[in-house]
C-alpha cells in the first residue's frame, strides 16, 4: 500500500457505487489515539468495501491493519502492539434511535452528515482494539511477576472463605 486515503468521503455515494478504498493513514492525525501511544510514527492500513445490502443496509466491511507502540504497563518499557481489525459495519443515518433496526450482523456506524470522516472512524476502532492494560507476553517482559509482588503468589490447594461464619452469625 502506498497511497494515501482522503480524510473525508461520501459514504452513501460509495456505497451505491460499490467502492473499494485500499491505502493507508497516519497515526500522526489521531488526537484520540496519541495519548496512548508511545510514538505515533507509522501508517494505518486501511481496507474497505461500501456496498448495500439485500435488505437495503449501507454498509463498510474492511480490515485494519497497524502496528502500535504501547507502554507496557508492568516494565514501563515501549512494547508493539500488532493490530488486524475486520471490520462489518452498517450505516445508520441520524439518530440513534435507527440502530435497532440493524441487522445483527453489522456493528453501528452513526453517520450524521453527508460526509464520513475516515480518521475519526479508523481512529474509533483502533480505540476499541486497544487492551486495557498493555503488558509485554509472558516471557518478554523485563519486569516477572515475583519482581512486582512483595512475596510469590500461593497457588496452594487451600480456599479461604471470608465470610464462611457469617450464615453462623444470621442464625443468632
Amino acid at each position: 500500500m502506498s497511497n494515501q486515503l482522503p480524510k473525508t468521503v461520501d459514504p452513501y455515494r460509495l456505497a451505491g457505487a460499490g467502492a473499494k478504498l485500499d491505502g493507508e493513514l497516519p497515526l500522526v492525525g489521531m488526537i484520540r489515539l496519541a495519548p496512548r501511544l508511545e510514538s505515533s510514527k507509522g501508517m494505518i492500513g486501511v481496507q474497505l468495501e461500501f456496498g448495500v445490502d439485500t435488505s437495503n443496509t449501507k454498509f463498510i466491511k474492511g480490515s485494519l491493519s497497524a502496528v502500535l507502540q504501547l507502554g507496557c504497563q508492568r516494565c514501563m518499557e515501549p512494547m508493539s502492539y500488532p493490530v488486524n481489525l475486520k471490520l462489518a459495519l452498517g450505516m445508520v443515518m441520524g439518530n440513534a434511535d435507527n440502530v435497532r433496526l440493524l441487522p445483527d450482523c453489522f456493528e453501528p456506524l452513526l453517520i450524521e452528515a453527508d460526509s464520513l470522516d475516515l480518521t475519526e472512524m479508523v481512529e474509533d476502532e483502533l480505540l476499541l482494539a486497544l487492551p486495557i492494560v498493555p503488558v509485554h507476553s509472558q516471557g518478554s517482559c523485563a519486569v516477572t511477576l515475583e519482581d512486582v509482588c512483595d512475596q510469590p503468589p500461593d497457588h496452594s490447594s487451600e480456599t479461604r472463605r471470608p465470610f464462611a461464619h457469617l450464615s453462623d452469625l444470621m442464625k443468632s
